[in-house]
């Protein structure tokens, strides 16, 4: 059974920021649902993505030492 979860990442200057984390996410067996940013630059973005449950604990643990 997949879960939703979200990732909040802080202090973003461009795409690339972004795009660090979604990739983190798609490589660990997750699937990016949406993403929330104003593109203005330090804001924040959320990343909303669904993965399989036995996958939460390991995209979690690898988002968080990006």
């Amino acid at each position: 059974m997949d879960v939703k979860n979200y990732f909040i990442v802080p202090d973003c200057e461009h795409s690339g920021d972004i795009n660090h984390y979604t990739d983190i996410i798609t490589e660990n067996g997750g699937n990016i649902l949406k993403v929330n940013w104003s593109g203005m630059e330090d804001d924040d973005a959320i990343i909303v993505y669904s993965c399989p449950y036995e996958k939460k604990e390991l995209i979690k643990t690898a988002l968080e030492n990006g």
